[in-house]
């Protein structure tokens, strides 16, 4: 798995639990209102940030485990009816229901935890009429690629085929390897 992929991982979750959301997407760094004022978002929106990993070991199969803290950014505006404090109320109650315990569909994601909500509405983002909140998480997700395998996975059994004639037209030939066979 790639940081990347997992990113797009959760935004989908997102998409698919939060439909109303009109902007989503991620962003290579936390929001302030300087951003916000650069940004030309759909509101509501959200925007997913790598904020970094620590714990990063190496495993055995070659690929590395890190404990990623990720977050949600939350913008919201004033709506017809709806106060945009309200508003990032509701979609932050929604992320902080969702966000515990997901893996997004990914096998090498740990479940995420330790969610949190801070309400980041400076003067200046408010002075631009919007409402931005952080829901963050922490994460632990195996990355890399593994030695013996392509998918990530150790194999169960180990096979000895002898060139030229290797590959599937010539699998009937091949020899399994256990630690009591003799090779020629």
């Amino acid at each position: 798995m790639t940081i990347p992929h997992l990113l797009q991982a959760v935004l989908a979750e997102f998409g698919r639990r939060l439909p109303e959301l009109r902007d989503t997407g991620t962003h290579p760094s936390p929001l302030d209102a300087a951003e916000l004022q650069r940004l030309a978002l759909a509101l509501p929106a959200v925007r997913i940030v790598h904020l970094g990993a620590d714990q990063v070991e190496p495993v055995e199969s070659g690929e590395i485990d890190a404990e990623l803290r990720l977050a949600a950014f939350t913008v919201t505006g004033e709506a017809p009816g709806l106060h945009r404090e309200v508003a990032a109320a509701a979609i932050v109650e929604a992320l902080l229901t969702l966000v515990p315990g997901q893996r997004w569909g990914e096998t090498t994601a740990h479940p995420a935890r330790e969610a949190t909500a801070a309400n980041l509405t400076t003067e200046g983002v408010a002075h631009l009429g919007l409402a931005l909140w952080e829901v963050a998480w922490r994460q632990k997700v195996r990355l890399g690629q593994a030695i013996l395998s392509g998918d990530g996975t150790l194999p169960t059994e180990l096979y000895l085929g002898f060139a030229p004639e290797i590959g599937r037209a010539h699998e009937p030939p091949y020899v399994r390897i256990d630690s009591d066979v003799q090779l020629p």
